[in-house]
């Protein structure tokens, strides 16, 4: 089956931007709407071949990005220069983008402490389709038991407080408030290290996001680490 024009993926009767704008406008949890370069918008939605009547398809044509709870939590758009890193750029999509960050998924969102969530493609444990998430508690992919729409319903209107209580410092406001898109605080020790994970006494770093991720997933300290 051959892709889709750019022409067919924004025709569309019944365009799933107009509500979902007004919830993220709405939404409960504090959320900043990045808003995104018309032409970045365009070329990720060809790109990802979603068409503007799927909630995907509709965030990477009109959004940069969002910001949640400060940025703790950053849901992946078309990209902007305030969340540098597009869907393009983590999922290895497009000419000169950057290598798929995760096989056999679709990287949808991070948080500032090196946790991914991906739509699985058949790569990761949980039915295909469904959004994973890999944990900075327990450094494996779990799965959430929910799609792409109702995740980001849950990143909107879901109790992120509860969900992230044990691994937030009594401060990360304040450290969230100076970080750019582009970077996270890597923990150390790592939460999954300890059954007895305490955020307040965890050295923290500031890295980029990049190299946040490959720390957490391979559980290796951030260069000059103290010493546990």
């Amino acid at each position: 089956m051959s892709d889709k024009t750019l022409q067919e993926l924004l025709r569309t009767e019944d365009p799933a931007w107009p509500d979902l704008r007004e919830r993220i406008l709405a939404a409960p949890n504090h959320v900043e709407l990045l808003e995104a370069d018309p032409t970045d918008g365009q070329r990720a939605i060809q790109a990802l071949q979603s068409g503007t009547e799927t909630t995907l398809g509709a965030l990477a044509l009109h959004c940069g990005g969002l910001l949640v709870d400060v940025g703790w939590l950053r849901v992946l758009g078309a990209g902007c220069r305030q969340l540098p890193g597009s869907l393009l750029d983590w999922n290895g999509l497009g000419e000169g983008k950057a290598v798929r960050a995760v096989q056999g998924a679709l990287v949808v969102g991070h948080d500032a402490i090196g946790g991914v969530f991906a739509v699985n493609g058949g790569g990761l444990p949980g039915p295909a389709g469904q959004v994973a998430y890999h944990s900075p508690d327990t450094h494996r992919w779990e799965d959430l038991g929910m799609g792409y729409s109702a995740w980001l319903d849950w990143v909107l209107e879901g109790d992120l407080a509860g969900f992230y209580n044990h691994l937030r410092w009594a401060d990360w406001e304040d450290d969230l408030e100076l970080l750019r898109g582009d970077q996270g605080i890597h923990l150390w020790p790592q939460p999954w290290m300890s059954q007895h994970f305490d955020a307040d006494a965890a050295a923290r770093r500031v890295v980029p996001v990049q190299q946040l991720m490959e720390l957490c997933f391979t559980g290796r300290p951030p260069p000059e680490a103290p010493a546990n």
